[in-house]
């Protein structure tokens, strides 16, 4: 049997380990790393009743020291605790992914209800990433950022640059020259339209759609 240390065990994600020294009862066995104990041994005492009755109520009478035991030692050996995750989820991978599956199944509303939630609470990371994702299509230059577009509405103080209307109901971010027709995708050219603006105006040139509503000649 392959000698390793209690700590390297930890580090693997195992549950057992072997020194190859016999325990205080002589038996050279695997241990527990949750505990250290030995298997024949717990094997040995699981037949006896009397073990049986006080482990049971040892467990009961001690289950909140032996919770803070374990809180405290993962919290003082991160390192260990997160190699030791990271190693069980990559050796028991069919086993994460069912988990995963069946929790997304059972609790389907509550996700797509936090996912709503995280879109609302970071509406201006989304809207930057959607139309990264659109000039990526369109091989478009540039990027703009969450807070590009929140400078943008103060610098338009709130208001739809062609008609006016207050944004605080909600917004569309518009390129200014489209991607359509070789618009980057900087925050120089990007502005904040109300959605009747944003239709109307779609893939046409800016100029020609100013002097379409009367703004130019």
């Amino acid at each position: 049997m392959k000698i390793i240390t209690r700590k390297e065990a930890i580090e693997q994600g195992l549950k057992r380990y072997f020194t190859g020294k016999p325990c205080k009862r002589g038996h050279i066995s695997e241990r527990f790393v949750s505990t250290c104990n030995c298997i024949e041994c717990i094997n040995y005492l699981n037949k006896t009743d009397k073990y049986k009755e006080w482990r049971k109520k040892n467990y009961i009478k001690n289950a909140d020291k032996f919770r803070e035991k374990s809180r405290r030692y993962y919290k003082d050996n991160p390192d260990i605790n997160k190699n030791a995750v990271r190693n069980w989820r990559e050796n028991n991978r069919d086993k994460v992914n069912q988990n995963a599956n069946r929790y997304n199944r059972e609790n389907r509303e509550v996700l797509l209800e936090k996912r709503r939630q995280r879109r609302i609470d970071n509406n201006e990371y989304h809207r930057s990433m959607d139309h990264l994702q659109r000039a990526r299509i369109r091989n478009a230059e540039g990027t703009h950022t969450g807070a590009d577009i929140k400078w943008m509405e103060e610098k338009q103080k709130g208001k739809c640059v062609y008609c006016k209307t207050i944004l605080k109901n909600g917004y569309h971010v518009d390129h200014i020259i489209p991607l359509a027709k070789g618009g980057d995708n900087t925050k120089f050219n990007i502005q904040l339209l109300c959605p009747h603006c944003n239709l109307s105006k779609g893939a046409k040139d800016p100029v020609k759609f100013a002097q379409s509503i009367g703004m130019l000649l």
